[in-house]
């Protein structure tokens, strides 16, 4: 019996196999006058390195997708995401991280992805603002 051959597309020893933990902000602001969400960060760790880290936001039938070229390691088997200012909306809305276990995801199968789906809330800013307070407040009092 002749050993299999290593293909160049086989996973990697000291490749992750799960994801321990994502962060994702309390809220994000979006600001109904300029119609942007605030710029935001979301971090990654995994119980080792994710060849391919991947994050998707899911907002009514649209797809906000930040993948290798936004999420830089931040060392010790963490990623983190800076997500820019956008047209996300004001809801609670999807949000799927995933990583594929081959540097070339193209050629990956669906035992190669490991996923961690959670929430995204997005407030609105109020408009309403509260007129400043009067400087001249006269105050009389009557004598008797």
């Amino acid at each position: 019996m002749r050993p299999l051959r290593q293909t160049q597309n086989a996973v990697q020893q000291g490749v992750f196999s799960r994801i321990t933990s994502v962060e994702l902000p309390a809220k994000v602001m979006f600001n109904p006058s300029n119609g942007k969400s605030q710029a935001f960060t979301i971090s990654i760790s995994a119980d080792g390195s994710i060849p391919f880290p991947q994050i998707i936001i899911r907002v009514n039938g649209k797809e906000y997708i930040y993948n290798n070229e936004k999420i830089q390691p931040a060392g010790n088997n963490v990623y983190t995401a800076d997500i820019p200012e956008s047209d996300i909306p004001a809801g609670t809305w999807n949000v799927q991280v995933e990583g594929c276990r081959r540097k070339d995801w193209l050629q990956s199968t669906g035992e190669d992805w490991v996923k961690w789906y959670g929430d995204l809330t997005v407030v609105a800013e109020s408009l309403i603002s509260v007129p400043p307070a009067s400087k001249n407040i006269s105050v009389s009092k009557k004598k008797n």
